[in-house]
C-alpha cells in the first residue's frame, strides 16, 4: 500500500475522495463511489489519490473496511487511523487542509458538504428525491439530503450529477448554480457482474434459490415504496391468471424503510408459491440471476441513475422499466418502457415477454449494445478532466 507521499514528478494533483459509503454492503451511492474510486486510480497514475473512509455527512465506525485500492499512486492518510481521531478531524474548528492531507481537490460522494477544505470542492448529486418526492425518504433523511445539497449549491465549486435528468432537476431547485458548473458523469455496471456475465453462469448459484435458467423473473433494489414492488406483484398477478405458467418473480433487496417486508402484499394476492424474496444477492449470484433470468422489471417511481436496470443491460436481459425520470436515458431503445402507474401497461410488457418468443431475443441482443455506451473508464477520464479544470482555482490557506 503506498502510504508515502508521491513525488512531485509522479503526481501532479492530489486528489482527495469520499468513500465513506463502501464501508458496508454497498447500495447505488457506495458502488459508485468505489466503482470511481478504483478506476480513478487507473486512470490517473501521475496523480495522487487520497480515499476517505470517514467523510463530512457520513461516518461509519466500521470505516477500516471502506475501499482502499492497492496502488503506488493511493495516498491512504485515513484508513489507518482511529475512528476518535477522524471524528476529531472532522469536528475540528477551522481548516481542515492538513487534516485531508493537503489536497488539490475534494471530491465529495456522500450528501454532506464540507467547508474549510482548503481545495476546490467537487459535489456528486445523485437524485433530488428528497425534494420532488419527500414521501420517499424518512423526516431525518430528508433533511440531510437537503441541507447537504443547498450547502454545495452555495459552496461547491463544480458539481457531478449522474444523469441528464438528475443535472436538470438541480438546475431547476438550485437555479443560482452556473449551468456550466454541472457536469454529466455517467455510472456503468460493475464489472464484477459483467466479468460472470460473459462466463458459463454459476449452476449452483441456481440450485441454491431453488431455479432453473429462464425460469424466473428478477426485480433488483431496495424494499421500499420508491421501487414501486406494490405495482409489480399486482401486474404479475393479473398476468398469472392468465398464464399460469408463468415462472416465479424472484425479488432481490435488501429491506429499506416504511415497506421493510411484501409478505403481506405477497399474501393477499395468493402469491405465497409464486414470488421469492431473496434478501441481499452477493455479487457472484446476482450475476447469474441477471444472466439465467426470463425477464428483468424495474418499475421504480424514480431513480437518479438507476444501477440495478444497465447491470441487467450488461448481462443481456430482456429488460422492463420505467419511462420516468432517469431510467429512459438509461434503457435507451433497449427495453420496454412501461407508465409506473399503470399495472395494465406492466401487465401487457410481461405478457409479451413471456409469450413473444421474438421479442425477448430482440431486446437481449439490444441489451448489451446500449449498456456498452456506459463505461467507469470513461467516466473516470472525464472526472478527472474535471479535476484538472479546477487546479488553477486552488489557494493554498
Amino acid at each position: 500500500m503506498g502510504l508515502g507521499r508521491a513525488s512531485p514528478e509522479q503526481s501532479l494533483m492530489r486528489i482527495g475522495f469520499d468513500v465513506s459509503q463502501t464501508a458496508e454492503k454497498m447500495a447505488g451511492c457506495g458502488i459508485f463511489q468505489h466503482e470511481l474510486c478504483c478506476h480513478l486510480v487507473q486512470a490517473a497514475p501521475d496523480h495522487t489519490i487520497i480515499p476517505y473512509p470517514v467523510f463530512e455527512g457520513y461516518r461509519n465506525p466500521d470505516f477500516k473496511h471502506a475501499t482502499r485500492p492497492d496502488a503506488p499512486n493511493v495516498l491512504a492518510l485515513h484508513h489507518d487511523r482511529s475512528w476518535h481521531a477522524l471524528n476529531a478531524g472532522w469536528d475540528a474548528k477551522g481548516s481542515k487542509f492538513e487534516f485531508l492531507g493537503r489536497p488539490d481537490v475534494v471530491h465529495s460522494n456522500s450528501f454532506g458538504c464540507p467547508r474549510d477544505v482548503g481545495a476546490p470542492l467537487v459535489y456528486t448529486v445523485y437524485d433530488l428525491s428528497p425534494i420532488d418526492h419527500p414521501e420517499y425518504h424518512t423526516e431525518a433523511n430528508r433533511l440531510v439530503c437537503f441541507n447537504g445539497l443547498y450547502e454545495a449549491s452555495l459552496y461547491a465549486e463544480s458539481f457531478v450529477a449522474i444523469s441528464a435528468f438528475t443535472r436538470e432537476r438541480f438546475l431547476h431547485w438550485f437555479p443560482q448554480v452556473d449551468p456550466d458548473r454541472v457536469t454529466v458523469v455517467h455510472p456503468a455496471a460493475r464489472p464484477s457482474l459483467c466479468v460472470a456475465s460473459t462466463g458459463a453462469s454459476d449452476p449452483q448459484a441456481l440450485e441454491r434459490f431453488d431455479l432453473r435458467p429462464n425460469g424466473f423473473w428478477l426485480a433488483v433494489g431496495t424494499i421500499e415504496p420508491r421501487k414501486n414492488y406494490a405495482l409489480l406483484l399486482e401486474a404479475y398477478a393479473r398476468v398469472r391468471k392468465a398464464h399460469p405458467e408463468i415462472p416465479v418473480l424472484c425479488i432481490a433487496g435488501q429491506a429499506g424503510w416504511k415497506e421493510s417486508s411484501l409478505e403481506p402484499r405477497i399474501r393477499a394476492l395468493q402469491l405465497a408459491d409464486h414470488v421469492k424474496c431473496l434478501g441481499f444477492v452477493p455479487d457472484e449470484d446476482l450475476a447469474t440471476l441477471y444472466r439465467q433470468c426470463l425477464g428483468f422489471v424495474f418499475p421504480s417511481h424514480y431513480e437518479g441513475f438507476g444501477l440495478p436496470v444497465i447491470e441487467a443491460l450488461a448481462s443481456g436481459a430482456a429488460v422492463i422499466a420505467s419511462r420516468v425520470a432517469s431510467v429512459p436515458e438509461v434503457v435507451g431503445t433497449a427495453g420496454l418502457l412501461i407508465d409506473p402507474g399503470s399495472v395494465e401497461d406492466l401487465a401487457r410488457a410481461l405478457t409479451m415477454v413471456l409469450t413473444d418468443d421474438g421479442c425477448r431475443s430482440r431486446l437481449r441482443a439490444a441489451a448489451k449494445i446500449q449498456a456498452a455506451c456506459f463505461s467507469w473508464q470513461d467516466a473516470a477520464v472525464r472526472v478527472c478532466e474535471l479535476y484538472k479544470s479546477l487546479q488553477t482555482a486552488v489557494t493554498r490557506p
